[in-house]
């Protein structure tokens, strides 16, 4: 098994039976057109785990659009069409009878007026409650071990990062707590498309699994026995408190 789905397995039971989450899926369907590795939420708020396996995908990782989305700092307006977030440029461009707006010289949609292009920008691009309230990277330990303060020093200061050891949930660690993006409630929309990517999951397992067993009484059986874990766990490696 590779090291992201091992991560990917730790985090599922780190979450569901320490964290106590209700809703939690892998490959979620998030802003910008986004996937996030694993998403969680406890009804409230909505938490987001990027696995990351190599030093060169963790650093590139920062290039993904929805980062510029989840900073909660708005877009400065150095003039009426003409603004800045994280290095970006945002433009608004008079096309005569239409108005462009532009991220980063990339035109991404036309609206009628210039106050509607800018109105459109500074909702877009901020973080809302579609968007999580935090985010940790989760990275193997020897990753840390080998590169913890280059880690550090490259990612938002909002953003946390935890590190695992092998499927064993009990042995993940939160190296750098995480701090609110925002305060936010999850929107009821968020929660939809998580429970609808969780039922995803869930249909495809069983599939699977009774395809393998070709019974659906002993594939319930079976899947009951083999997944079942204790709910009251904790005794975790340094008592992690991650929220």
């Amino acid at each position: 098994m590779s090291e992201s789905s091992t991560a990917k397995v730790a985090l599922l039971s780190y979450c569901r039976y320490y964290k106590q989450m209700p809703y939690l899926a892998t490959e979620v369907g998030t802003v910008a057109g986004c996937l996030a590795d694993v998403l969680t939420s406890d009804g409230k708020l909505l938490f987001e785990f990027e696995v990351k396996t190599s030093l060169k995908d963790f650093l590139s990782d920062s290039k993904k659009p929805k980062h510029l989305i989840y900073d909660p700092m708005p877009i400065i307006w150095d003039s009426p069409d003409v603004g800045t977030k994280q290095n970006i440029t945002f433009n608004i461009i008079n096309k005569h009878d239409y108005f462009v707006a532009m991220v980063g010289g990339t035109p991404v949609r036309t609206f009628k007026t210039p106050s509607d292009a800018k109105e459109y920008l500074d909702n877009k691009y901020i973080a809302n409650s579609a968007t999580p309230n935090m985010l940790y990277y989760v990275i193997p330990e020897w990753m840390w071990d080998k590169h913890n303060e280059k880690l550090i020093n490259t990612i938002h200061t909002n953003y946390g990062i935890m590190t695992f050891i092998d499927s064993n949930y009990k042995n993940i660690q939160v190296k750098k707590k995480a701090n609110k993006i925002h305060n936010l409630s999850v929107s009821h929309k968020s929660l939809l498309v998580l429970s609808k990517r969780m039922s995803s999951e869930l249909a495809a397992l069983s599939l699977t699994y009774y395809h393998q067993n070709c019974n659906w009484f002993s594939l319930g059986k079976k899947m009951e026995s083999t997944l079942k874990i204790d709910d009251g766990i904790s005794n975790f490696i340094g008592e992690n408190n991650l929220f």
